[in-house]
């Protein structure tokens, strides 16, 4: 189960990357407002792939608009793993374009947590400052 909640109401649509155009009934979900959404996805469907790490892993899309993908859409990878020990879960950053190119691992301010985890802008990692080069002059005179 993956649930949302919004700063602000969400007229738009949430769903599982790939599962825009067919619109299956637990990969997709047309929001009419609230800031609280739920969705249960089924470990055996909606393109849950194992990643190298054993994880069952997805990118979640939340659009504001129902058809296009506007600047301000937010997409999140869902991972999910079941140990001997208990379950694992992560939730990342990702781009909701989904002919974007994968983040780069330190912009996906990855969480991890047991059974759940909780995503909030905190947890964005800030860009690190680059260092300014400092010009030097060199006095070539003798």
């Amino acid at each position: 189960e993956v649930e949302f909640l919004l700063d602000e109401d969400h007229d738009g649509v949430i769903y599982t990357r790939g599962s825009f155009a067919k619109k299956p009934k637990n990969c997709f979900l047309d929001t009419d407002g609230g800031e609280r959404h739920k969705m249960n996805i089924p470990y055996d469907d909606c393109g849950l792939k194992e990643d190298e790490e054993g994880f069952l892993s997805q990118t979640i899309v939340l659009q504001q608009d129902d058809w296009l993908i506007f600047p301000g859409d937010l997409a999140f990878t869902v991972h999910c793993k079941i140990t001997d020990q208990g379950r694992i879960a992560r939730i990342g950053l990702a781009d909701p374009d989904p002919s974007a190119k994968d983040l780069a691992k330190h912009k996906k301010s990855t969480v991890e947590g047991e059974t759940t985890v909780t995503f909030t802008p905190d947890d964005i990692r800030p860009r690190k400052k680059s260092k300014k080069k400092k010009a030097v002059k060199k006095n070539d005179e003798l």
